[in-house]
């Protein structure tokens, strides 16, 4: 048979587990989003730094502070690599920290221009004035311009004047033409240039030298730029991140555990009620009810039905018990009289009907120790066993039913073990018949040259008497021995007995025990070897 779990604790073992998939899965789910995230602000990073310095045209130098400001913007923990090439394939700056094997294959290729930007231009707040080699959109070329330009090279210096000259006066030479002077630049203004167009970004994962590092390639129709970002500090984080909730998710499953094993005993409180309302239910407690008043909606049902089952339990009980008690006391009378009337008739009967008359007598007398029985099991019922309990020494009073046992049972061989002046406060008659009864249950079981043994001793605080005899009880009948009216197999019944068979009224256990019961102990089948049959009447010393 198969040992009974703990509804509860299976509850709270589900429930953990529920709630540890869903605390998993969330806590999954949340380190994925983080690292998600942090790749996103990195390549977010990446876009605008390339956006930034490739939207306009930028001269090589420019690439180093470049390099300087990557570095500060990612940290010190962060390995940064940056290349530029230009549009024919040389290489306008390469970090310093640029591994040696990595090649151009393994990078990942630029995407595709995308389309030049439309509206006015854009400013550049870094561009202060022209490249070297570019001039203005207007005015004369290098050379040819008016006297008061220095040099071709030069369309912004101002012209010398005095102090009673106007400086927005042009020269003669000019034709009045002259543009307005740049105050910051001391020449003419110089508009701001057109931003390039940019190719489509590319960013992907790559692996070399052992480590993984986010590559973007960015460019314009100039230059194309190759940054990577090395991904060892943002794996410690990571790394970081799993060891922080692997050391909360056992304390957090312990919490929710905890948790469910409360809130599973207080759900199942109403449960643990009815079943100690079931506990007391008896001869004495068929009146015991469970309010479901207060209780959750899910029990109100079962509760009202238990108890209504009470109900009808304890009327129908009371019914077969008061039968019973009445059928005993209405029965007890006329056997009174018959037995009297036989024991007249008895005495002046001829010799031919003594042995009828006798066998009457003895049927009657049987049927009036049914009848007491049945009675005293009717009040044991009901709670209304009364005892009148002295001091009784049950050493003389087994040593007494193992002689009667001889006389009766001649062909067993019947031996005792019986510890002398055990005495205990008990109801002697009750007791007797208690003890009778086992005695005699085994007179009848045991087959002709079986042994029956008789035990008295105290143990542990308690009396204990045992009677065992020759015999089998079948696996099917053992849990049936107690009950009233349960007989085993005939075929297993001793020919002869107490009362002259080997029938009996499957009485005398239930008596036995309720009489044990009525003193504060208990009669009990003991598991035995095969072939043995032993039962142990226990009693309070």
């Amino acid at each position: 048979m198969l040992r009974a779990r703990s509804f509860r604790l299976r509850i709270a073992a589900l429930s953990t587990l529920l709630s540890g998939l869903v605390v998993a899965g969330f806590g999954f789910w949340a380190w994925s989003m983080v690292s998600r995230s942090a790749m996103e602000r990195i390549d977010t990073t990446l876009r605008d730094m390339a956006q930034q310095h490739l939207s306009f045209q930028r001269g090589p130098e420019h690439w180093a502070s470049v390099d300087q400001s990557l570095q500060y913007v990612f940290g010190e923990d962060n390995d940064v690599l940056l290349r530029v090439v230009d549009d024919q394939g040389k290489v306008l700056h390469q970090s310093a920290a640029w591994p040696e094997g990595l090649t151009d294959a393994q990078l990942p290729a630029a995407g595709p221009l995308g389309p030049p930007p439309q509206g006015r231009p854009m400013f550049d707040p870094q561009r202060r004035g022209p490249r070297e080699g570019m001039r203005p959109p207007f005015g004369p070329p290098p050379g040819q311009g008016p006297p008061w330009a220095e040099n071709g090279d030069d369309h912004f210096r101002r012209p010398p004047h005095g102090p009673n000259q106007d400086r927005f006066q042009s020269p003669p030479d000019d034709g009045g033409m002259r543009p307005p002077l740049d105050s910051e630049h001391n020449g003419p203004p110089f508009p701001p240039p057109r931003p390039l167009a940019l190719r489509q970004p590319v960013i992907r994962m790559v692996g070399f030298g052992g480590s993984l590092w986010e590559m973007g390639v960015f460019g314009n129709p100039e230059v194309t730029l190759y940054v990577g970002i090395g991904l060892q500090a943002h794996a410690a984080e990571m790394a970081r991140v799993r060891t922080a909730f692997a050391v909360a998710f056992p304390a957090a499953l312990f919490c929710i555990a905890l948790g469910s094993w409360l809130l599973a005993g207080r759900a199942l409180r109403p449960v643990r009620e009815l079943t100690r309302t079931i506990a007391l239910v008896s001869a004495k407690g068929l009146d015991q009810r469970v309010s479901p008043d207060d209780r959750a909606v899910e029990f109100q049902e079962l509760l009202l039905m238990f108890n209504a089952m009470m109900e009808r339990l304890e009327r129908s009980f009371t019914q077969a018990m008061r039968f019973s008690a009445d059928a005993a006391h209405e029965l007890k009378t006329p056997l009174t009289i018959l037995q009297g009337e036989l024991e007249q008739a008895l005495q002046n009967a001829p010799p031919d009907q003594e042995k009828a008359l006798t066998r009457l007598l003895e049927e009657v007398q049987r049927l009036k120790s049914i009848v007491q029985k049945l009675l005293l099991l009717a009040t044991a019922d009901a709670g209304q066993i009364t005892l009148h309990k002295d001091a009784v020494n049950l050493s003389e009073m087994l040593e007494d039913i193992v002689e009667d046992m001889a006389i009766l049972a001649p062909k067993l061989d019947i031996q005792s073990k019986i510890q002398e002046d055990v005495t205990g406060s008990a109801d002697g008659d009750l007791l007797r018949q208690a003890v009778q009864n086992l005695a005699m249950n085994a007179v009848k079981h045991t087959p002709d040259g079986g042994k029956i043994r008789v035990f008295l001793g105290r143990q542990e605080g308690t009396i204990r008497c045992t009677v065992q005899n020759s015999g089998d009880i079948p696996p099917g009948d053992r849990a049936k021995v107690f009950e009233r009216f349960y007989r085993i197999d005939a075929s297993r019944t001793r020919e002869g007995g107490a009362a002259g068979n080997g029938e009996g009224t499957g009485l005398g256990l239930s008596l036995a025990r309720e009489i044990a019961r009525a003193h504060g102990g208990d009669v009990t089948l003991d598991d035995t070897i095969p072939g043995v049959v032993s039962f142990t009447l226990q009693l309070p010393a």
